[in-house]
């Protein structure tokens, strides 16, 4: 597991090095707002590919179990040539999580995730806000289908 962790972030810091200006935006940080609270990194490859990763928890809602996880997605982003700053995106990627309970054993969840999501970036203002959908397949632990994962992303961009 520690190999393949080592791995994906080699892939990921590789594909940053070589990032490209996007038209609005090249990097952006931030909060997303959903039935997972999250912290939200997004940044562009090109004019219309970008990777975002989304590390997330429950425990802002006080549920148990509590659990972390992580989302590594890659999105193609399209103009919506009447709003400008406005685009539509869409694309694929994967999560894993543990699930951390004192009385049941801790519990490993991953899976596919899929994304269709709205963006705006306020004109002249370093701010993205975004509305998506991560629908999800577990392939490990409850193995299924999730379609409930819709959520709000604020960013500061640079």
């Amino acid at each position: 597991m520690k190999k393949i962790r080592v791995i994906f972030l080699f892939l990921m810091a590789s594909l940053c090095a070589s990032s490209v200006q996007a038209a609005d935006y090249e990097s952006s940080i931030g909060a997303r707002l959903a039935e997972r609270f999250g912290v939200t990194w997004k940044s562009f490859l090109n004019d219309n590919s970008a990777i975002e990763v989304i590390g997330y928890t429950n425990i802002l809602r006080n549920q148990e179990p509590l659990f972390v996880g992580a989302t590594g997605l890659y999105e193609i982003h399209n103009d919506i040539a009447s709003v400008e700053g406005l685009q539509w995106y869409y694309g694929g990627g994967a999560h894993v999580g543990l699930f951390l309970d004192d009385i049941i054993a801790d519990k490993l969840f991953a899976g596919l995730d899929g994304i269709l999501g709205l963006e705006y970036k306020i004109p002249d203002v370093p701010v993205a806000i975004s509305v998506d959908w991560i629908p999800t397949y577990d392939l490990v632990g409850d193995s299924g289908f999730y379609a409930r994962n819709g959520g709000l992303s604020v960013r500061y961009t640079f």
